[in-house]
């Protein structure tokens, strides 16, 4: 445990700098503030970043419903998850940045919460954060828990602290099978294991119009990273030669990649519209860079087919959850160890294409769309979300601990 504490120490310097770098130089970066509230019972959450806050919301919706005398202190690591947090105004909640993982920061911000539980979505398990809670007698919980094979043979290396962490735990819901597993072998018992949950399989579309653009002709590439969207620009654009009325909407991962995106299209010949400079998308651009933030439902509802960006290099792929919500049929490279008993459920239903490189990418883009292939898919992708399981034993399991 001093290892880690002495690293996290010695890397708090470039931590606070890059948050404070990301957020615009806001200090509530550094300095996270805290909720006024004294009154009722307060529940401490926490998630790293967009995608698992916005997974998260049904869980908060349902937990306030549930009790009227329960506050949510909501913590995130990035700027663009916070305001999508208080963009949401949910009642009796407080949404900021967390305190960084520091023993000193993480007894600071417990004395002043004082929560009478925590409980952290999907796979942010802070040493500091969660063996203090444990020691001041806060009851740990861990919704959707995902434990990849890298992080689990990761903490192998540790197993002493692997083994305080997982003994820290109240209660743990696995995401898949294959987490359930790596956390028993890290030690955690059955006995704190509660049921399967992928909080993901709970979004709901929100109501928004769709861009003007031919859903059948335009192809969606969400959440794409570091030498992967070039390689889905170079398939559209040969997939666009053979026909024309295909479009692209690709949006990056890190909304920082759009010049690497634009000189990509340049290269093929192509004209691109770019989202964040307010120029129009129309249906005579083949390419539409979608470098904003807080729009992808937009861009959900723009499209039949979607690739799952993270996929083509070695990343473990992101969610299929919300474009299969949108009904979209759906196309995914082989890196997929984040979601891949789903992919393959799906590939299996006739929702979902696993392919092996950029060029088969190429050519399912050539291939599609085909209307009535992408209807069958996207209905069968729709099927698929709508298994949604229950997320009431992870409510009782919370307030048990409350």
């Amino acid at each position: 445990m001093w290892i880690y504490r002495l690293l996290i120490s010695l890397a708090a310097p470039l931590l606070w700098a890059h948050r404070i770098w990301r957020s615009g130089g806001a200090w509530e970066a550094i300095f996270p503030t805290h909720p006024n509230t004294t009154s009722g019972h307060r529940l401490w959450i926490h998630a790293a970043s967009n995608g698992e806050m916005t997974s998260a919301k049904p869980l908060l919706i349902a937990l306030l419903e549930r009790d009227p005398d329960l506050h949510l202190i909501i913590t995130v690591n990035t700027p663009s998850a916070v305001d999508t947090a208080r963009n949401w105004s949910l009642p009796r909640s407080h949404v900021g940045y967390a305190p960084l993982d520091l023993r000193w920061r993480i007894n600071g911000f417990l004395r002043a919460v004082q929560p009478a539980a925590i409980l952290i979505i999907e796979n942010e398990f802070w040493p500091n954060k969660i063996l203090a809670a444990h020691g001041r007698g806060v009851p740990v919980l861990v919704a959707g828990a995902r434990l990849s094979k890298t992080s689990a043979r990761r903490w192998r290396y540790l197993p002493k602290l692997a083994r305080r962490m997982t003994r820290a735990i109240t209660a743990l819901s696995p995401q898949d099978p294959a987490s359930a597993q790596r956390f028993r072998d890290l030690g955690l018992p059955d006995t704190k294991m509660l049921p399967e949950l992928n909080l993901k399989l709970f979004y709901v579309p929100p109501d928004v119009p769709p861009p003007e653009t031919e859903r059948a002709q335009t192809i969606l590439a969400a959440s794409t990273h570091d030498g992967e969207d070039v390689q889905v620009v170079t398939a559209f654009a040969a997939a666009h030669k053979l026909n024309p009325k295909l479009r692209l909407i690709i949006a990056p991962r890190h909304p920082r990649r759009a010049p690497a995106v634009m000189e990509a299209a340049a290269r093929h010949g192509l004209t691109i519209a770019q989202r964040s400079t307010g120029t129009t998308f129309d249906s005579a651009t083949p390419i539409w860079l979608a470098d904003t933030m807080g729009e992808m439902a937009h861009w959900y509802n723009a499209a039949a087919l979607c690739f799952v960006g993270g996929s083509l290099i070695e990343r473990g792929g992101h969610t299929p959850f919300e474009p299969a919500a949108h009904g979209m049929a759906l196309l995914t490279g082989p890196h997929i160890e984040n979601f891949e008993p789903h992919f393959e459920a799906l590939q299996a239903a006739g929702a979902a294409q696993i392919l092996p490189d950029a060029n088969a990418l190429k050519d399912a883009f050539i291939a599609l769309p085909n209307t009535s292939k992408l209807r069958k898919m996207g209905q069968a992708a729709q099927a698929y979300h709508a298994q949604k399981g229950s997320l009431d034993p992870l409510i009782d399991a919370i307030h048990a601990a409350l």
